[in-house]
């Protein structure tokens, strides 16, 4: 019997102390950012007084009839590693090796989710070593409701050829090239499931505008369902400090393009409530030219998601990275993810570091008609056109709405468009297609124009006698 109770109080005891508890974010090898204020939070007893000594400054507070404390830990500079110890009545945890840094959230659908391809870039895997470049991958999770925690993750890694397959290739080269850039710590929580939509990642409350999504019936892949991934891949981050977002989606929300202009202002805003910061900075990456090279004259789904991803950079802080032109064999996962995070960093420095720099290419401004030319003049940030005898991929058409491949000359920084077919223009679209050949028209800084229209007539995913809407 005195062993029976024994054995009780034993765990009673273990009980009593093993309720200490902080969330995956915040664990061995963590990034923190930097020159803002620390969130660290997590669970214990009720009442229970929780106290967190870091960098030789101490802070404490009381836990809530929920089970949940909060604090704010002073700024710091970027630096460590350091160690923290976070205390309950009877227990505590350590911390160990964290740096602070820059951290960024890096989500989306399967571009963004997936590796390092290991023979086109061997000698980068192979010189990858650097505890400064650390990823948190968030594995592929789904949930009906709000999650509190990450359940399934990798938790903190540091950048080296053992761990660099579990990198997402996208945020690594981002991180990579912002490392090369500011020598400063660079985390990056990769928050990413493949074929998933963008009404997955919003909330319920931030869906409130598309009544439909909250209606339909459930689906059985999982990734489609509105709201799961917001709850289980998405939420749980929120209280973390992040300097910004990369985001890399909108392949399978392409037959819904123009619903998309509607759809990605809204998860951005959605974002920015949760996580408490109005002006959150977002970088779009610009879907690539994949399927087959095909022509331009009958439309394209794809072009018009490129479309509205760019409408979304008319935004307060967001910006988007042209990828149009680096796809060669036009698969859907393009292998060629260098370029990408190395654009979307070129434009992290100008759009969060604010550099004054060449961060995209040649971007549509005004389009001109005199006689049977059509004069397209782009933004006065767009650099300088790089010189070419004659551009490839514009079209252009009258009044009749009849597109045919056009003739593209330069002059000084304007291009110049025209068809024999085409007597009287009213509109020219450029790389208006899934994946338009032979891409030529960049500016000296070796940056590829963005595909663009100057019409706003209906196009294939726009409904049926609505209105377009004018860019």
């Amino acid at each position: 019997m005195k062993a029976v109770f024994s054995i009780f109080l034993v765990m009673l005891c273990v009980n009593a102390r093993a309720v200490l508890k902080l969330p995956a974010l915040i664990g061995d090898h963590a990034v923190l950012q930097r020159g803002a204020k620390i969130p660290v939070w997590g669970w214990a007893k009720p009442g229970e007084m929780i106290s967190i000594s870091f960098k030789g400054k101490s802070y404490s507070a009381v836990t809530a009839g929920d089970g949940k404390w909060n604090m704010q830990l002073a700024a710091a500079n970027a630096g460590g590693p350091y160690e923290m110890m976070v205390s309950a009545t009877n227990e505590s945890i350590t911390i160990h090796d964290i740096l602070i840094g820059d951290v960024f959230l890096c989500a989306g659908q399967s571009n963004m989710e997936y590796g390092i391809d290991k023979f086109l870039y061997a000698k980068e895997i192979q010189d990858s070593s650097n505890p400064k470049i650390r990823q948190f991958k968030v594995n592929r999770q789904a949930a009906d409701t709000v999650r509190n925690d990450i359940l399934l993750h990798t938790g903190w890694l540091s950048a080296s050829p053992a761990t660099l397959g579990r990198f997402s290739a996208v945020a690594y080269f981002y991180a990579a090239a912002l490392f090369e850039k500011y020598k400063i710590p660079v985390g990056v929580i990769n928050s990413s499931y493949g074929s998933s939509l963008a009404e997955a990642w919003i909330s319920k409350e931030g869906l409130a505008d598309f009544p439909g999504f909250l209606k339909q019936p459930k689906l059985a892949s999982e990734q489609s369902n509105p709201t799961t991934l917001f709850n289980a891949m998405l939420s749980p981050l929120t209280p973390y400090n992040v300097k910004g977002v990369l985001w890399y989606q909108g392949e399978f929300n392409a037959s819904r393009a123009f619903q998309y202009r509607k759809l990605l202002p809204t998860l951005i805003n959605d974002w920015r409530k949760h996580f408490d910061k109005k002006d959150l900075p977002f970088i779009i990456v610009q879907l690539p030219n994949y399927n087959k090279v095909q022509p331009q004259l009958n439309g394209s789904a794809i072009a018009e998601l490129r479309e509205a991803q760019a409408m979304a950079a008319l935004m307060p802080n967001v910006d988007f990275a042209t990828t149009i032109d680096i796809n060669a064999n036009g698969d859907l996962h393009p292998k060629e993810k260098k370029p990408i995070g190395n654009r979307a960093a070129l434009m992290a420095q100008q759009l969060i570091y604010h550099e004054k720099l060449q961060a995209s290419g040649l971007r549509y401004a005004a389009l001109k008609i005199e006689g049977n030319k059509a004069f397209i003049e782009f933004t006065k940030h767009s650099g300088q056109i790089k010189p070419v005898d004659s551009v490839n991929n514009f079209i252009i058409a009258g009044a009749d709405g009849k597109f045919f491949p056009a003739k593209a000359i330069l002059v000084k920084n304007t291009v110049v468009v025209s068809c024999a077919n085409v007597p009287a223009p009213m509109a020219v679209r450029y790389c208006w297609a899934d994946n338009p050949p032979d891409v030529n028209l960049y500016n000296l800084d070796g940056l590829p124009a963005s595909p663009f229209r100057t019409d706003d007539w209906p196009g294939l995913t726009a409904p049926k006698n609505t209105q377009q809407t004018k860019r």
